[in-house]
């Protein structure tokens, strides 16, 4: 075999390996028991704001009394930035208390369905917080599911064209199924509407 074919060969060989590594990382929801809970009460050691998940650090007490740090997965930091989340949120030795679905095999990783903050707010998983709102500022199109135009009209090719996003009908992520945010509101906590996929979490 000439050399071109073997460095071909290898180098096709450790890119198929580098892409089941990629896709191996953002697991299924198999990886989580949605049919059970937890709460974890403790404080705040940190975050990374990341993409496919972003992983909330928490440092609580275990049953044994021991001292013991939880890492519990939220969305992707794009998906939370759009809904108005940002890292500041997240104050390394604030309290916060966790309510999550366990992992299957680490007993010190969760699937975050509820936070509530130091200050007492509680956000759900899909939780969205209205950031222009509260800044005064016009909605972006994406929030307001609108076309953005030219003061003439035509629309605005300079404008916020994102994705509108999806959101699951159980605000927690539990179960449901996912439909667009600007429509999320009209269904019950975890509906599933005709036609659509019901999804674990």
């Amino acid at each position: 075999m000439h050399s071109r074919a073997r460095t071909g060969l290898l180098l096709t060989g450790i890119a198929c390996v580098c892409v089941h590594g990629v896709a191996d990382a953002h697991h299924s929801f198999g990886t989580f028991d949605l049919n059970r809970s937890i709460e974890i009460v403790g404080t705040i050691d940190g975050i990374d704001f990341v993409n496919p998940h972003s992983w909330l650090r928490v440092d609580a007490r275990a049953a044994d009394g021991s001292d013991v740090t939880y890492r519990c997965e939220m969305r992707g930091a794009t998906v939370l930035r759009r809904s108005g989340w940002a890292p500041e949120m997240f104050v390394a030795g604030e309290a916060i208390t966790v309510q999550g679905a366990p992992d299957r095999l680490d007993p010190l990783a969760c699937y975050v369905h509820t936070l509530v903050l130091a200050d007492g707010r509680t956000l759900d998983r899909y939780t969205q917080r209205a950031v222009e709102a509260a800044a005064g500022a016009a909605p972006t199109a994406a929030a307001t599911n609108e076309i953005p135009r030219t003061p003439n009209g035509a629309p605005n090719l300079a404008g916020d064209w994102a994705v509108e996003q999806q959101l699951m009908t159980d605000p927690r992520g539990r179960v449901g199924t996912l439909v667009p945010a600007g429509t999320a509101s009209q269904y019950e906590p975890g509906a599933v509407p005709e036609g659509g996929l019901a999804l674990p979490g």
